[in-house]
């Protein structure tokens, strides 16, 4: 039986081989596991054509991109202790501090 979420692109011949690599697996919170894999030059037209589905560079890139927020808030809190009177919340907590 098919999964109703599967779109199979050929029909007539669903299930290609391809070599690789595996750069990351992980199961996601709905129970889905998931398998990010750099397939080798030669494959690369097979991939329907998505963010994921380039060589592993672009990846590379996305992935490093997805932990800047929490760089930014580690920042903030070095930022915080190293100098406390230059950070918003430490200004905001001054301010109401001294309207008490």
């Amino acid at each position: 039986m098919e999964p109703a979420r599967l779109i199979l692109l050929d029909k007539d011949d669903p299930y290609r081989l391809v070599n690789g690599t595996v750069v990351e697996a992980f199961t996601n919170v709905d129970g889905d596991y998931h398998v990010h894999v750099n397939v080798d030059e030669q494959y690369v037209p097979l991939l329907k054509p998505c963010v994921f589905a380039i060589s592993l560079p672009l990846y590379q890139i996305l992935k490093v991109l997805s932990f800047m927020p929490v760089a930014a808030i580690v920042l903030y809190v070095i930022a915080s202790l190293m100098n406390p009177g230059n950070t918003h919340l430490v200004r905001r907590a001054v301010k109401r501090g001294k309207k008490s």
